[in-house]
């Protein structure tokens, strides 16, 4: 009558040998979500059936399994970044989001349909889609970035009116309608009537401060989506650290005034301006429109080999137009959209443009979409401007903020860049004519909101501005070993650093220290392959996918 004794003795044996007596309590069952399935219980479940086995099998001869530590709980984090796309789009731009994800910027991915949910009205301009979107991201508190993922045709924009008239300059007046992205990243009312018609001056009053950074990733379609990414990967993990220093402006006239052509550069040069507001130590090669002291002549054949041979930075004050990146002002000589289509370049830079239209997204192709969109080279982002661009009296000015932030910042990231360019971007400047010596008032409150609404950013504001001393990638090697409840990985780290790295397996995602070099973490079920991702200021980013 003692045999029942003898059994339960072996039960519990079996079931600490498994875990099964703690691990479930220690963490095993809150890891049952998406990656894990049913792996929280299985501790308990397989401690009983090892049990149940163990009536009729030698004790021997019961299978052994490698006691286990607590389950890591899948990362529940709020996003600070989305991407909004399209249900056609949605799938590419999932990979930006694990990417961003796995390197510290929680972002998630949200379909124009899921945001409308059957409630939009496209033919009510109070209740259209964009309108519904901006509801959306203002209810969501955690976010601070958002990029609009596909061309105007995948996400809308905001379409608006407005007039400038230079207060000294004859005949610098423009007027136009046209698409903004800014009203997404301004909270403040924009239809303050509630008729329909957006920042319409004298009757709505937008404070036009940006509340979260907003820019568009302008693919059309799946293939272009993924082209852009695989850029965006090599610009944080494989960038030629070599040129982080070099920065390349270029120039055009301008305008006239007095019969004397007004080089962009003047701009650049004088006191407080551009050229002082770089990174300390950039290397810059400067191609000007007119002779200037220590300046090479500007044109297409020396900007194209100049980007071709490596920038990180290129600032541009000049002209172009909607299939023109630069323009001439009075000559014949222009960088078109499928020039710089054509454009072969392994590093990729940040270009930033006071040039009129070339950002215009709601264009076919505009030239600044055609630089992003160049299959061999081009940029990894683009400012620039949607409509006319106001040049020396606001778009300079904007491009003025976004080096200094960067310049003042350690390891700055172009969406907080970007932010704080529209923050900090004046509503009054002047600018000094070298030739006469004398001021003339260039930037007025007309001036500042026509600015605001006209600069537009094209690519990944998730990606550093990389400057000062940069390091390779670390590499990283993973291996694992079989528990009860799950999977023992092992990480290591060369060269040894110190971090938060992010761990995806399955379908969930894991944080874990990085201590001299390694990091162990528990994760449910049996994963055949994870991905690894780890940012560190000062480094290019690791991200791989292993095998186990």
């Amino acid at each position: 009558m003692r045999r029942p004794t003898v059994i339960m003795s072996l039960i519990g044996l079996l079931g600490l040998a498994c875990g099964g007596a703690e691990s479930p309590a220690a963490g095993g069952q809150g890891a049952n979500d998406d990656a894990g399935g049913n792996a929280g219980t299985g501790g308990a479940s397989g401690g009983a059936g090892a049990a149940q086995d163990a009536s009729t099998t030698d004790p021997e001869d019961a299978p052994s399994c490698e006691p286990a530590g607590p389950v890591a709980q899948p990362l529940a984090s709020d996003p600070l970044a989305a991407i909004i796309t399209s249900d056609t789009l949605a799938p590419a731009f999932d990979a930006y989001a694990q990417l961003h994800t796995l390197l510290g910027i929680p972002t998630r991915v949200v379909t124009t349909a899921e945001i409308c949910a059957g409630s939009c009205d496209d033919a009510d301009p109070t209740r259209d889609t964009a309108a519904l979107i901006k509801q959306w991201i203002q209810g969501q508190p955690s976010l601070r970035y958002v990029i609009l993922g596909g061309d105007i045709d995948h996400v809308p924009s905001r379409e608006v009116h407005d007039r400038y008239q230079n207060p000294i300059l004859v005949g610098y007046t423009f007027e136009d309608d046209f698409f903004t992205d800014y009203y997404y990243a301004d909270f403040s009312p924009w239809d303050g009537n509630a008729d329909g018609v957006y920042a319409q001056d004298g009757v709505d009053f937008p404070d036009y401060r940006p509340e979260i950074a907003v820019s568009r990733i302008s693919a059309s379609t799946p293939d272009e989506a993924n082209r852009y990414l695989e850029k965006v990967r090599r610009y944080l993990t494989a960038y030629d650290t070599s040129h982080v220093g070099k920065v390349l402006l270029l120039s055009n006239v301008a305008t006239q005034f007095a019969s004397i052509d007004i080089d962009g550069a003047w701009y650049f040069e004088a006191e407080g301006k551009t050229l002082s507001l770089l990174p300390p130590g950039s290397e810059v090669r400067r191609l000007y429109s007119t002779a200037m002291a220590g300046a090479e002549k500007n044109s297409v054949a020396k900007q194209t080999e100049a980007i071709q041979s490596g920038y990180n930075l290129v600032v541009h004050s000049g002209h172009g137009a909607v299939k023109y990146l630069t323009a001439e002002y009075s000559v014949s000589d222009d960088m078109s959209g499928a020039m710089a289509h054509a454009l072969k370049n392994a590093t990729y830079p940040i270009f930033l443009s006071s040039a009129c239209e070339a950002g215009t997204f709601a264009a076919d192709d505009s030239a600044g979409e055609m630089l992003m969109d160049a299959p061999e080279g081009g940029a990894i982002a683009y400012l620039g401007n949607a409509v006319t661009g106001l040049g020396l009296a606001g778009g300079m000015q904007m491009i003025d903020e976004l080096l200094r932030f960067v310049q003042a910042t350690p390891h700055p990231l172009l969406a907080d860049a970007v932010r704080v360019a529209h923050e900090n971007m004046p509503e009054h400047d002047t600018f000094r004519i070298p030739v006469g010596n004398f001021d003339v008032p260039v930037v007025d409150p007309s001036s500042y909101e026509w600015t605001q609404k006209s600069v537009t950013v094209l690519g990944d504001i998730l990606i550093p501005v990389w400057k000062g001393l940069v390091e390779p990638a670390a590499t990283v090697t993973a291996s694992a070993r079989t528990t009860c409840e799950g999977t023992w990985i092992d990480l290591a780290f060369q060269p040894p650093l110190v971090g938060l790295a992010r761990v995806r397996a399955g379908t969930s995602t894991f944080e874990v220290q990085v201590v001299q070099g390694t990091a162990q973490i528990h994760v449910p079920g049996a994963p055949s392959t994870v991905t690894v991702g780890l940012a560190v200021p000062g480094r290019l980013a690791t991200f791989a996918e292993l095998p186990l």
